[in-house]
């Protein structure tokens, strides 16, 4: 039957059902049944096959989404098949922001239409140096609402949910990113699609006022990751309620 084998059944574990699901595309085996005999006098025999390829997690970062399996390429090579894939795909917008940075995020149809896939939840403020074919700066996944998709139903939850589990506060401002920018030597700050937007302009005049630009500019120049910021101000009018300051949300691998 091609329902989803959520508790783990055997193949045999009714009299009424033979179940050859499992999650084969998470890495557990492949089921096959062999029937021998006739209707009066038949022989069930099971077979399992392991599976090497499959996915690792449900990150839209794996390896496979943007690789499609090769394993070989160099990092450089790794960037230069996904900005393929993103200019090929369909409700994806580039945004050139100078001769060697393009920024990807997908468009309002992809939203309104709730035509998710892989490449559409990573192209969310995601900047990449098309020179050097480095990652320059990233923000979060897109994700979704409790029951929005299946991946965070509640069946989904119950299954693969490990504890302990952290809460966040949300702060009410704005996302902006900094990362190092090897190729033109400077320090990259930008909110949402581009750094030259006024929220990009706003975001870098409160790190300047409290944050210790200084240090932040030593740390990213000696790594390659992408620092998060929640940018509360009340001269952006939708902030109310917070205290104007920069609030480091994460630090994530570009």
């Amino acid at each position: 039957h091609g329902h989803r084998n959520w508790y783990g059944y055997r193949s045999d574990e009714t009299d009424t059902s033979i179940n050859l699901n499992s999650a084969v595309e998470f890495g557990e085996d492949w089921r096959v049944l062999s029937v021998y005999g006739d209707p009066k006098d038949v022989t069930f025999e099971y077979h399992y096959y392991p599976n090497t390829k499959h996915r690792t997690d449900m990150s839209p970062w794996r390896e496979e989404a943007i690789l499609k399996g090769d394993s070989k390429a160099t990092p450089e090579e790794r960037v230069q098949i996904l900005v393929k894939q993103l200019r090929n795909t369909k409700g994806i917008n580039e945004k050139w922001l100078n001769l060697s940075i393009s920024s990807f995020n997908f468009c309002r149809d992809v939203f309104y239409s709730v035509a998710w896939d892989d490449l559409h939840r990573i192209a969310r403020g995601l900047f990449i140096d098309t020179l050097g074919w480095k990652i320059l700066a990233r923000g979060y996944v897109k994700f979704f609402n409790y029951n929005e998709k299946s991946f965070n139903s509640k069946q989904w939850l119950k299954d693969n949910l490990q504890f302990p589990v952290i809460c966040y506060r949300k702060y009410n401002g704005f996302l902006a990113m900094a990362s190092w920018d090897r190729t033109n030597e400077r320090l990259f700050i930008a909110s949402k699609s581009t750094d030259e937007s006024t929220h990009a302009s706003l975001a870098k005049e409160i790190l300047e006022k409290y944050a210790d630009m200084a240090e932040i500019t030593k740390y990213l120049q000696s790594r390659d990751v992408t620092m998060l910021f929640e940018i509360c101000t009340h001269k952006d009018p939708h902030i109310i309620k917070e205290p104007e300051r920069p609030v480091l949300l994460d630090i994530v691998r570009s």
